[in-house]
């Protein structure tokens, strides 16, 4: 073969070569671009993974992506756009964005899946775009164990290496179990799937579900929605519901009476705004002229706390306390769980009748099926549990069974409307006063349980019904639930006062409240008060009662289970008694007979020390 010849077939072979080469280079991008595009960012444990569709060949179109969090895996694809029920093309995706705050998971016609961390180490998947349209969605979904139909609360949850984790959803969102997939209602409320670590294996996954889904109310927007229901209320206290001599308040159906539960509210208020002393005066009167002229019809006395009349208090409950303790004994017998609708049932038979009674209404509660009761009895059950705890066997016994009547019947009994939270006490409808009782209770477990998600809710439900308040802050005393919206029957006016309410809505403030001395002093003793209790002792030769209220401003108090005194000292010094103490800025006076100790404080600091020698 000559040179040229075997030159020529050597530059044949390398174009063969060369033109071999540029074909893999071009089928290796076309399979790149048909098998092999895509991308994947990772935000914690949760990751997002998109393929790019084939053509255009350099594009960036998303042909399809998943989200993948602790074995969960939510896929979308072009077989899953968002559909508009009120019409139009639908929703497909198109590309994946990360930056700073999270990933983006963008569609057409402006819509996007976000997907962020939330500081409790949980995640939000919440869809962006279209506010105000409802949407729904079919998604392929794929968790450990498998899917299951959802119950009442629209929340999967699942287990991987030992550990718990949640997805809670918005609700009217199911489960296709058969063909695997999620369908999701997106609302104009929430739109947002999150999911996350369970908090252990006790968590009450209907509390997870109204603390993702819910919008829960945090404490300054409690405060907020509170401080403009309560300065309507006191307009009405003040001025528009008020006589012109100060003494009446006009009720809900126009008529101007002397109204015992104003005066304790529009007090404790009062102090809170700074406008204790004139206000004083007025309720001082007030009440003083209804026991000279109509004894019978005053109940309670209770404002005595703050202008005075302690013995009026004490008479009147010395009057009730037999029949009470009758009353308790016979539902205790028939074990009626309208026991349980008793107020206070627990300090009250502390106070004013034998420990055994207490035993046995903590039995009975323990032997009632929490998830049966109604939710008027199961809120006076957990008030029981959580007095027991408080007032009767410190230690936190009934801390478990507290628990359970929320997570098994209170909770569950929560709506969530266009217009918050609320308490459905019967099918389809809401007692206002029991509603903010709920949320009210909910505030004071989260406190003695450690669980905040009960104190948010309790919160939520609170701001939800004060939000309905009218004129001088009346509210609808019943809500008819319809759908996702809560509203009054026939848009009827507020029926419920102010001041009926506000121990729940105003339980920080100074509200008169008797507290059993039953751990600290011993079995019997009690102290009717509106100041707060910081520590009472008790020893073989005294009793030392640490109380606080706004230094300057005079208070009354009364103690019960006082044996005996040969000396008491108020700031500090030793104080002699005196029969008209009421007169004095500070004084006492003691009731052998009864072993009754009334005194009236005025602080020098804004906590004080009451020490009895025996």
């Amino acid at each position: 073969m000559s040179a040229a010849s075997a030159a020529r077939r050597t530059g044949r072979r390398f174009y063969t070569v060369a033109i071999l080469a540029y074909l893999s280079v071009v089928v290796a991008l076309v399979v790149l671009a048909l098998f092999g595009r895509g991308a994947r960012e990772r935000l914690g444990d949760a990751r997002v993974t998109v393929h790019y569709a084939a053509l255009p060949l350099f594009g960036r179109v998303v042909d399809r992506a998943a989200v993948s969090y602790q074995g969960l895996r939510l896929s979308l694809n072009g077989s899953t756009p968002i559909e508009f029920p009120s019409g139009g093309d639908p929703a497909r995706l198109r590309e994946m964005r990360s930056h700073g705050e999270g990933i983006d998971i963008g569609f057409e016609r402006d819509l996007r899946l976000e997907l962020r961390r939330s500081d409790d180490e949980s995640w939000s998947l919440a869809f962006a775009g279209a506010e105000g349209e409802s949407l729904s969605l079919s998604v392929p979904l794929r968790v450990p164990g498998g899917l299951a139909p959802l119950g009442d609360v629209p929340l999967i949850s699942w287990r991987r290496a030992g550990h718990s984790y949640y997805l809670s959803l918005p609700r009217g969102s199911r489960v296709d179990a058969a063909a695997g997939s999620l369908v999701l209602s997106l609302g104009p409320g929430s739109r947002e799937l999150r999911f996350g670590p369970a908090a252990g294996e006790g968590e009450d996954l209907s509390a997870r579900w109204l603390s993702d889904q819910a919008a829960l109310v945090d404490q300054d927007g409690f405060a907020a929605s509170r401080d403009a229901f309560l300065a309507e209320a006191w307009r009405g206290w003040t001025k528009a519901r008020r006589s012109s001599d100060g003494t009446l308040w006009q009720d809900a159906d126009g008529r101007y009476v002397f109204n015992e539960e104003v005066g304790p509210a529009l007090l404790a208020e009062a102090i809170e705004r700074n406008e204790y002393p004139a206000q004083r005066t007025l309720v001082a009167a007030a009440l003083d002229r209804q026991l000279r002229n109509a004894p019978n019809s005053v109940q309670s006395a209770a404002a005595s706390v703050f202008v005075g009349s302690l013995r009026e208090h004490v008479r009147r409950v010395r009057a009730a306390e037999a029949s009470g303790i009758e009353r308790i004994r016979t539902l205790l017998a028939e074990g009626d769980p309208a026991l349980f609708l008793f107020p206070g049932l627990i300090p009250f038979v502390l106070d004013h009748g034998p420990f055994n009674l207490v035993q046995e209404i903590v039995t009975l509660a323990g032997t009632l099926r929490a998830g049966s009761l109604e939710p008027a009895a199961a809120l006076g059950v957990l008030e029981t549990y959580l007095d027991y705890d408080q007032y009767a066997a410190a230690g936190g016994t009934m801390a478990a069974r507290a628990r359970e009547v929320v997570q098994k019947r209170l909770v569950p009994s929560i709506r969530k409307t266009d217009e918050g939270l609320f308490l459905e006490t019967t099918a389809g409808s809401v007692d206002t006063v029991s509603s903010l009782r709920c949320g009210s209770l909910l505030v004071r477990a989260g406190s003695t349980l450690g669980d905040a998600q009960f104190a948010a809710i309790g919160r939520t439900l609170i701001a939800s019904a004060v939000a309905l308040g009218r004129a001088n802050g009346f509210l609808p005393g019943t809500l008819e639930l319809s759908g996702s919206t809560a509203s009054p029957p026939d848009d009827t006016p507020g029926a419920i006062a102010p001041e009926s309410v506000y121990r729940f809505v105003a339980a920080d403030r100074h509200v008169p409240r008797e507290i059993p001395l039953h751990l600290g002093v011993g079995p019997g003793a009690w102290l009717w008060t509106a100041a707060d209790l910081v520590s009472a002792e008790a020893s073989p030769t005294g009793l030392s009662l640490t109380i606080a209220f706004p230094a300057g401003q005079p208070h009354y108090l009364v103690v019960d289970g006082v044996r005996s005194i040969a000396r008491l000292e108020l700031h500090g010094t030793a104080w002699r008694p005196a029969a008209d103490y009421a007169q004095y800025a500070d004084g006492w006076a003691y009731d052998a007979a009864e072993q009754l100790l009334f005194v009236k404080l005025t602080g020098r600091a804004d906590t004080e020390e009451i020490a009895v020698q025996y």
